[in-house]
């Protein structure tokens, strides 16, 4: 293999740039990401496959290495150390590549980016962990790498590690604003979870929040009162407030739009939210799965503490049987939940929330109907669950409605 290999010379031209900008050295620079993802590419380059304790072949990740090399007993300096326990402790990253690429960012802050090279060197195992057609497997491309990242160890950094919410996807980082806001009992937005993500999907005007479009539809909220959002903090945001209650709000959030437009990886989770990206995009707001149709309420059927989907069946069987009064109403499956009104004079018969909804259905024997089940002990205390039927003789009605629905389970939404 020649000694000038193409993805060293890559490398050392970005880690070169670094020398004629201003210190310390931010994202703002362009250099930061091509020699970030310049080094990811000699890492990833060679890897040998491993078998792990159960037999099977593991793939091969640098963060397997970077990490196992932080163990005190080889030697790794204490900000080494420091770097790895807080990628390990990052809730934020959840694949290996997004704690190799966090690591990364650590160690240039902390100017220990040689240091795991150095140990892979010192201590051979870089012959368990790389081909000898690698950069890395090779004692003298091995040696020319240390010689290039030993230059950004000598430089100040000032990456903005908290930004690394996205560093599953991809290197390139989305624009982000740390917020403070006076003391309120809540900022006046609602949120729905993807992929472990909070995306704001409202934004309630001349609420906290709404001030000067600091948090706008389809940003991530990425942080609150110096807490971590994720998925298990689903319906108990207003807890984190109350917990600083008095106080001013910080929050730390991602922006959706990137230099004019949507912030690439965001993209398909606004979708998965029911979003428009055009409307995001341009401010003007509204729901996809929004709806607002007419049909006839043919009554409800108690199913006591039944709440799955097999019980549509019956309950429909059973309304059939008996005689109620029907109403033509409008059937609005709106951010929170379900909205159901009548036509004639606009009163909510009733409401509920997804997450008051536990299924929803039709059958084949009564294709004209369709109902929902949902969790309502108002009508009487000793039952838990109310299936609520609908007719109409629109196939493609009810398909989109329960569609929509179905949609509001898995992105149900939390006002915070």
């Amino acid at each position: 293999m020649s000694v000038s290999d193409p993805m060293i010379k890559d490398l050392k031209g970005s880690a070169v740039h670094f020398l004629g900008v201003l210190q310390p050295v931010t994202d703002d620079i362009e250099a930061v990401r091509t020699f970030c993802e310049a080094l990811e590419r000699i890492l990833l380059h060679g890897l040998l496959v491993r078998i792990n304790a159960f037999g099977y072949w593991r793939d091969p990740e640098p963060w397997h290495w970077l990490e196992k090399l932080s163990f005190k007993k080889f030697g790794a300096p204490y900000l080494y150390q420091l770097s790895v326990e807080k990628v390990r402790k990052c809730e934020k990253v959840r694949t290996n590549t997004g704690r190799t690429r966090l690591l990364i960012r650590y160690c240039l802050n902390n100017r220990c980016l040689h240091i795991p090279f150095q140990l892979l060197l010192e201590t051979k195992q870089y012959k368990l962990v790389y081909g000898r057609e690698s950069v890395l497997g090779s004692d003298i491309l091995a040696q020319i790498l240390m010689s290039v990242v030993l230059l950004p160890s000598r430089l100040q950094f000032k990456l903005d590690t908290d930004n690394s919410r996205f560093l599953d996807d991809a290197w390139l980082l989305p624009a982000v604003r740390r917020l403070t806001f006076v003391p309120a009992d809540q900022l006046g937005i609602s949120l729905t979870f993807v992929d472990g993500k909070a995306i704001a999907v409202e934004v309630l005007p001349d609420s906290v929040a709404s001030e000067d479009e600091q948090i706008e539809v389809g940003d991530v909220l990425d942080e609150l009162n110096s807490v971590v959002i994720i998925a298990g903090l689903q319906g108990c945001m207003g807890q984190v407030l109350r917990k600083s209650a008095g106080h001013p709000i910080t929050a730390y959030v991602i922006k959706a739009k990137h230099k004019g437009t949507l912030y690439g990886p965001l993209v398909p989770l606004l979708r998965r939210a029911g979003l428009s990206t055009t409307q995001v995009l341009s401010g003007s707001i509204t729901c996809i799965s929004e709806s607002k149709q007419a049909m006839t309420y043919m009554g409800r059927v108690l199913t006591a503490d039944r709440g799955d989907v097999q019980e549509i069946k019956q309950a429909i069987r059973q309304l059939l049987g008996e005689h109620q009064e029907t109403e033509q109403v409008l059937l609005d499956c709106h951010d929170m939940g379900v909205t159901v009104t009548r036509v004639d004079n606009s009163k909510v018969l009733m409401k509920h929330s997804y997450m008051q909804i536990s299924s929803c259905g039709c059958t084949v024997q009564a294709p004209n109907y369709f109902a929902y089940i949902a969790e309502d002990r108002s009508i009487s205390p000793d039952n838990r669950f109310v299936c609520y039927i609908f007719h109409t003789e629109n196939q493609d009605l009810i398909d989109n409605t329960l569609t929509s629905i179905g949609q509001g389970f898995k992105r149900t939404h939390f006002a915070v």
